[in-house]
């Protein structure tokens, strides 16, 4: 029975491959050894196309099965499952062999690893936010000069006033000594208004002298 349904596959199976051909006419010969063999040599060969392969590793994993290989047939099987997932048995196809394939495609389904969902796209980074415009510093204020012309006018007009009254008080006591008098404590107080007002003068002219040099500074400046 299972060899009925073996050769009613390898019949229908589509091959370019002459070898192919050669282990379907072995198994039809119930040479499964040789057949066994032959389809081993068939897919060491790098040339072999997808199509010859899916059908090398089937008719394979069918033979490993009758032959009570299951570990070999298993690798047969899921080999060819990894060229088409969706490849199924034929119907009519023996308990034996049709519920071992189930199985196996059943664990290499679950076993696939689940495509990844697509990452999402990094985000967009933001547009810098403009620089501010640059502000011009405002000059800072001068500083204020010193008046100097209104302080050297007025110390030179102090000085002018205070000379004025100093000489006018030394002139008035210098006529009280050269006119006599009987009373010495009027002669003593005369003398030292003298030199008091002769002071006076003296620093009258210093603060005049003070004040022109202020005025001509503040023309300098100006």
């Amino acid at each position: 029975m299972v060899c009925a349904a073996l050769l009613l596959f390898v019949a229908a199976a589509p091959a370019s491959d002459p070898r192919l051909a050669e282990s379907r006419q072995l198994v039809e010969e119930l040479e499964y050894e040789q057949a066994r063999e032959l389809l081993l040599e068939v897919l060491t060969d790098p040339a072999l196309t997808d199509e010859d392969r899916f059908a090398a590793n089937m008719q394979a994993g069918r033979v490993q099965r009758i032959l009570n290989r299951d570990v070999e047939a298993r690798l047969h099987f899921r080999e060819a499952l990894k060229i088409d997932p969706a490849a199924d048995l034929p119907a009519g196809e023996p308990p034996k062999i049709k519920a071992f394939f189930d199985l196996v495609k059943r664990e290499y389904l679950e076993d696939r690893p689940v495509a990844a969902a697509p990452a999402a796209p990094d985000p967009v980074p933001a547009a810098p936010a403009p620089a501010p415009a640059p502000v011009d510093p405002q000059p800072a204020a001068a500083p204020a000069s010193f008046p100097w012309l209104t302080a050297g006018g007025l110390t030179a007009a102090a000085g002018a006033l205070a000379l004025a009254l100093c000489a006018a008080a030394a002139g008035s006591m210098y006529m009280g000594l050269v006119y006599p008098t009987h009373d010495p404590d009027v002669r003593n107080i005369g003398r030292v208004g003298v030199w008091a007002a002769l002071g006076g003068v003296a620093m009258s002219s210093a603060a005049l002298g003070v004040g022109g040099g202020l005025v001509v500074v503040g023309l300098l400046a100006e």
